[in-house]
C-alpha cells in the first residue's frame, strides 16, 4: 500500500493523539523533523474563520487552543515526520479542516534522514500568537483528555460512515 510522508506538528507529532483519531501509531519516519521558514503559533478561538468557529465552539467553546504554522523566512518549527496511509490523510484533512482554516501543502523538512518532501497543514489565516521555542514545545494545549475522546470519537465515526 502507498504511503505519503506527513509532517506533524503540535497535537499531530504526538503518538498517542494519533492513535486515538487515526486508530493507529502511523510508522515513524523521522523525529527529529523541522520545517524551516515556518512559524509555530497559537490560535485561540476569535482567530479562526467563521465556518470552523462555529464548528470547533460546539466541541470545545470559547477557550479551545491550537497550534498553527505560516510561512515566515529565518524560523523552524520542530515535528514528527510520519509514513501514512491514504485514508490516514483523509482523516487528518477532515480533523485540520482543509479548506476552510488549514490549506495541504507540500514542504520541503530536514531531518535526521537528510532532507525530503512531506505534506503538512498550513494555517490559511496569518493570526495567532509566536510560540517562543518551537522545536521542543509541549503538544498538548489543550486539555489533554477532552482532545484525545475527540479524536476517538472522530475515528469511530470516520470508520462508521466509509
Amino acid at each position: 500500500m502507498e504511503k505519503t510522508l506527513y509532517f506533524g506538528y503540535g497535537l499531530n507529532r504526538n503518538p498517542e493523539f494519533l492513535q486515538a483519531l487515526l486508530g493507529r501509531i502511523p510508522e515513524n519516519y523521522d523525529t527529529a523533523s523541522i520545517l524551516k521558514d515556518h512559524e509555530l503559533r497559537i490560535q485561540r478561538h476569535d482567530d479562526l474563520p467563521e465556518l470552523s468557529r462555529r464548528i470547533i465552539g460546539k466541541a470545545y467553546g470559547s477557550d479551545f487552543r491550537s497550534y498553527v504554522i505560516y510561512m515566515s523566512p529565518g524560523k523552524e518549527v520542530g515535528g514528527t515526520t510520519w509514513a501514512i496511509k491514504p485514508e490516514e490523510l483523509a482523516i487528518l484533512n477532515y480533523w485540520e479542516l482543509e479548506g476552510d482554516w488549514h490549506n495541504l501543502a507540500e514542504v520541503v523538512i530536514t531531518g535526521s534522514v537528510g532532507k525530503y518532501s512531506a505534506l503538512t497543514h498550513i494555517c490559511k489565516y496569518d493570526k495567532g500568537i509566536a510560540v517562543p521555542d518551537s522545536i521542543s514545545y509541549p503538544d498538548f494545549i489543550v486539555d489533554r483528555e477532552k482532545i484525545i475522546r475527540s479524536a476517538l470519537i472522530e475515528w469511530i465515526t470516520w470508520k462508521k460512515d466509509m
